[in-house]
């Protein structure tokens, strides 16, 4: 019964997305999130995709603009990380010489840290002098956000499963 319950909000949520938004122009976050970082991207290039998670989505898909691509999380790492390189750390104690990187980039991290301000100060210790970091994290007052904070933690794994097939 929630399945169908939960494919037929789907099917709407499309709906509406499809009544208010033109294909041809809108991009939305994780596209604008991911033409930013191959703007700052060069064949020389050195990334650190910070909190990357378990399989590596962005920094598999950004690998073959950079001379290396290092995806750093605190959990467990996939094996199938094509060009990518997968280091396990913790973003207060990066493995990493200082001014190691050209571009540090982090999606939906920094809102989970205990101590955000430690992780940017690490951040920045491995970061080159003048390079770009690009950081994107949610909207406190965004309708996911608010639903987020107002329903049980068994109910996101629940939706995350059904809607999109992860844990």
């Amino acid at each position: 019964m929630i399945q169908n319950y939960l494919a037929t909000q789907k099917k709407r949520c499309w709906e509406i997305y499809s009544n208010y938004y033109d294909n041809k122009h809108y991009r939305n976050h994780e596209e604008q999130y991911l033409d930013e970082i191959r703007d700052q991207l060069t064949a020389e290039s050195i990334l650190l995709d910070a909190g990357c998670g378990a399989d590596m989505p962005f920094t598999k898909l950004v690998a073959n603009r950079a001379k290396l691509a290092v995806g750093t999380d605190i959990g467990d790492l996939g094996t199938d990380r094509g060009t990518a390189v997968a280091v396990r750390a913790d973003l207060n104690h990066l493995p990493f010489k200082e001014g190691t990187f050209d571009l540090i980039t982090s999606m939906s991290v920094m809102e989970h840290l205990r101590d955000p301000e430690l992780a940017i100060r690490e951040l920045s210790r491995v970061l080159k002098p003048g390079a770009v970091a690009i950081f994107q994290t949610p909207n406190k007052y965004d309708y996911v956000s608010i639903v987020a904070r107002i329903t049980p933690t068994w109910f996101h794994k629940r939706v995350l499963l059904q809607l999109l097939g992860r844990q």
